[in-house]
């Protein structure tokens, strides 16, 4: 786009060393001006346009001309004042407006949003509109915040029937870098022994507690996430690393990896996702693949959704054996020693406000032990809200 800037410049001072009348001082000035730009002089350039601007200080090709050199020269406070000084000589020029926006968001100018507003040309303004954004996503301190409830009927099982958990999120972002921490604690019904809830009196069967590190770009990101699950029912303790990496060329491809540290064995995971928008429509499929000592387990998934707004709806499934698998994206661990054979969700989210959202799940899956199978029904609602500075 500068170099539209500067071919209008060019062209509105007809700047031509070869067609430069030396009885003119102006043209014999501009012709100057132009052999220096040509030879790639920008410092020479520079000042001569200043000296310039002197003599014709109403010329707006040469204000432009100017706030584009400066812009080279990263004198961008120079820059600036070039461009304000052509939208004023313009009346409101687009190639003034938008050198004008670029240099105050460059600056941190809280009158850049109101610079590109005056943009009249869509397409200019919405170039310009895209460079304020990611200044102000590179800048702003952001904070989420939200509750869930969860509930799960188990139907066939020999052991539990139910379970009842909570979860609590928190989330920080400056700029791409990113922090969040994550709490989850259920409480487990057992059939024919509803005392059988917890070892030691603990208040929940089983306590979860995450948190991750990470950084995200517009075309790639990095996570690393840390977790610890403490297992009452067992009193055993289980310790979670993982990290994920995303690339995204078009949608979001996403490698992730976990794995679960138990007293008696190790669970590895390994998952490639890739997410294809189409408009507001999306689709989101992928493969995952454990190892546990010698035994592999893998599964493929499939999820369809819309989303805009700030809201969204989605369905899905899965197919393929699972062990205790983490997810990361949740995060939450299946910690029973049932595998996991196939299931289906479908979900949705509603923006309840500028900054309040509402979403609600429902997940089935089939589960396998020792040859009885068994259904997981759970239903979650979850409220949340995000600021930011």
């Amino acid at each position: 786009m500068f170099k539209l800037i500067l071919t209008i410049a060019v062209v509105s001072l007809g700047l031509s060393p070869t067609s430069a009348a030396h009885a003119d001082p102006y043209l014999d000035g501009t012709a100057q001006l132009a052999a220096l730009i040509e030879g790639g002089e920008l410092v020479g350039a520079q000042q001569k346009v200043i000296e310039l601007r002197a003599l014709y200080s109403q010329d707006y090709a040469l204000a432009l001309q100017h706030g584009w050199l400066a812009t080279q020269l990263g004198a961008t406070e120079e820059a600036a004042a070039a461009y304000q000084r052509a939208a004023e000589l313009s009346g409101g020029a687009d190639e003034a407006d938008l050198g004008l926006a670029l240099s105050w968001i460059e600056l941190g100018d809280e009158r850049a949003a109101s610079a590109v507003a005056d943009i009249d040309d869509p397409k200019v303004r919405a170039e310009a509109r895209a460079a304020l954004d990611a200044a102000e996503a590179a800048t702003a301190f952001e904070f989420g915040a939200s509750g869930a409830l969860f509930s799960t009927t188990y139907t066939r099982q020999t052991a539990r029937d139910s379970a009842l958990g909570v979860q609590a999120s928190a989330d920080f972002a400056w700029g791409p870098a990113l922090l969040d921490f994550d709490v989850r604690a259920l409480s487990y019904g057992y059939k024919g022994d509803p005392g059988r809830r917890n070892q030691a009196g603990a208040s929940f069967s089983q306590t979860e507690l995450y948190g991750g590190l990470g950084y995200a770009a517009l075309d790639w990101g990095v996570q690393a996430q840390y977790g610890t699950v403490f297992d009452a029912s067992s009193g055993s303790d289980v310790q979670i690393v993982g990290g994920s990496l995303r690339w995204s060329p078009y949608g979001d491809l996403v490698l992730e990896e976990s794995s679960s540290f138990y007293a008696a064995e190790n669970v590895h995971r390994l998952a490639l996702s890739w997410r294809v928008p189409f408009g507001d429509w999306f689709t989101t499929f992928g493969g995952a693949t454990q190892f546990v000592g010698s035994d592999t387990y893998s599964n493929g998934f499939l999820t369809a959704g819309w989303a805009a707004d700030d809201s969204a709806l989605w369905v899905g499934g899965k197919l393929g054996d699972e062990y205790k698998p983490v997810y990361l994206a949740f995060p939450a661990i299946f910690n029973g020693d049932e595998l996991l054979e196939f299931g289906a969700s479908a979900g949705g989210s509603l923006a309840l406000s500028e900054r309040w959202w509402l979403a609600a799940s429902y997940s089935w899956d089939r589960l396998e032990l020792d040859g009885a199978s068994a259904d997981a029904h759970t239903v979650s609602v979850s409220l949340g809200a995000h600021t930011w500075e």
